[in-house]
């Protein structure tokens, strides 16, 4: 009775595929695309900012995930390349007494 050495290589290679899901933790690195919402900029895929509009409450701001511009004409139709100021974390917009930050996309 002879042994199919693939038998072996294909556990193996099952072992290695849950050895792999379970060091991850399952977690998916997929980021944000335009649009997304987000909490951080770290939700965002890397060339994107997580812009929000603060809230009264002390609660965490969920915001959208936008594109970084220099002007008016690099945003979509309808958008337009508003300054920023830098809040924990997010992009909030300028208002008296803040220095300006970054410039994104927005409505």
């Amino acid at each position: 009775m002879t042994k199919d050495p693939r038998r072996w290589l294909f556990l193996l290679a099952g072992a290695a595929v849950i050895g792999a899901l379970a060091l991850n933790g399952g977690k998916s690195k997929v980021k944000g695309g335009s649009g997304f919402d987000c909490l951080t900029h770290v939700d965002c895929a890397k060339s994107l900012r997580c812009y929000a509009l603060p809230k009264d409450d002390p609660f965490a701001n969920f915001g959208k995930c936008v594109e970084p511009c220099l002007d008016d004409a690099q945003c979509g139709s309808g958008l337009r390349c508003a300054v920023t100021a830098k809040g924990d974390e997010q992009l909030v917009p300028v208002k008296v007494g803040l220095s300006p930050g970054e410039r994104v996309c927005v409505r």
